[in-house]
């Protein structure tokens, strides 16, 4: 089908009846602070935003709309009501006390700054993002058995994950301003495979899961320690951790290593297996002439803030002190190249 345009943007004064004549792909209505129905749209729209607007509380959201974005809304009642098609929402610094979704068949639902104390999900949900919902106590006890990925960022009064611990969640992100402390990490996310801990507060917890493959610890300041017995980690990212220090870690599956701005890092074993490595202000490092091998070279790795452009100068910055010294097998491997 051929469009007009792929989006129309309606402002207050704007008739919004061009929204159901008009083939575009998205409908944008911005500004309509007195009570404003939602109009029909046309059949072609798969995305709709509102943007500071108030809706009456007969609003209905129309059929074929696949995404939904809701943000700065001066609602307090209900939410519009949602399409059987709407598979993502996406909500912003709105003022709803109560969001029920547990009628909608949507996958994907985003939420930052909103206000609601009871949260309703969908059964069929995928994805849940929850950012500085600043009011939300507790997920629910009973939670969607298809969720895999779940973010929760900046929710201080956030007390409980819930049932997450029965639902096969793959993918984990946690940081920010949080009451919430995870004693018990190993049974929320014993099938987690991705986990980020990201601006973090407080010490961190033993990261002891079983299929854990990408492991990020972000913006940390105050973690000191943490345990690491996660036996198919292949990517550890550490970032800007100045107190953090990782004294032992299982390596052997390693293949991706990120430590950057984190001066206490002390990696006491090389990954045999490692293909990417990023080095900028970390700790003390073993000698590594398998960094030859690698494809990192011509990116400038850096150590303690120390460019590293060829073996010899990696030698000479790490070849002392705490740092392995190369054996004569090593030193033959790094004349070779």
């Amino acid at each position: 089908m051929d469009y007009e345009e792929s989006e129309i943007e309606l402002n207050h004064g704007d008739d919004l009846a061009r929204a159901s004549v008009t083939d575009v792909l998205q409908v944008i209505i911005s500004g309509y602070r007195d009570r404003v129905q939602l109009p029909h749209l046309s059949p072609t729209v798969k995305s709709l935003v509102v943007h500071r607007c108030t809706l009456t509380e007969d609003s209905v959201v129309s059929e074929g709309v696949q995404e939904l974005t809701l943000e700065y809304l001066g609602n307090f009642g209900p939410l519009p009501r949602l399409p059987q098609s709407l598979t993502k929402l996406t909500m912003r610094f709105n003022a709803y006390p109560v969001v029920d979704l547990g009628e909608a068949k949507i996958m994907t639902f985003s939420a930052k700054g909103e206000q609601f104390r009871e949260l309703v999900l969908p059964l069929g949900l995928v994805s849940l993002s929850l950012d500085t919902c600043v009011n939300y106590q507790a997920l629910s006890a009973v939670m969607p058995r298809s969720l895999r990925e779940v973010q929760v960022y900046n929710c201080r009064r956030l007390e409980s994950l819930g049932g997450l611990g029965r639902v096969p969640i793959t993918s984990f992100r946690i940081g920010g301003d949080l009451r919430l402390r995870l004693s018990n990490l190993h049974l929320l996310l014993s099938r987690v495979e991705s986990l980020i801990f990201d601006d973090y507060i407080g010490e961190l917890p033993e990261i002891s899961l079983p299929k854990l493959r990408h492991l990020s610890i972000v913006g940390c300041a105050d973690a000191h320690a943490v345990e690491l017995n996660s036996p198919k980690l292949e990517s550890l990212v550490i970032n800007r951790c100045p107190l953090l220090e990782v004294n032992e870690i299982y390596a052997g599956t390693v293949q991706s290593l990120s430590l950057i701005k984190s001066p206490k890092v002390i990696l006491p074993d090389w990954p045999p297996r490692l293909e990417k490595l990023v080095i900028d202000q970390v700790g003390d490092l073993p000698y590594m002439p398998e960094l030859q091998y690698l494809g990192v070279l011509g990116s400038t790795p850096r150590t303690n803030g120390k460019a590293v452009r060829d073996i010899a100068e990696y030698r000479q910055a790490w070849g002392y002190g705490r740092a392995k010294r190369p054996t004569n097998d090593e030193d033959r491997r790094s004349k070779a190249f």
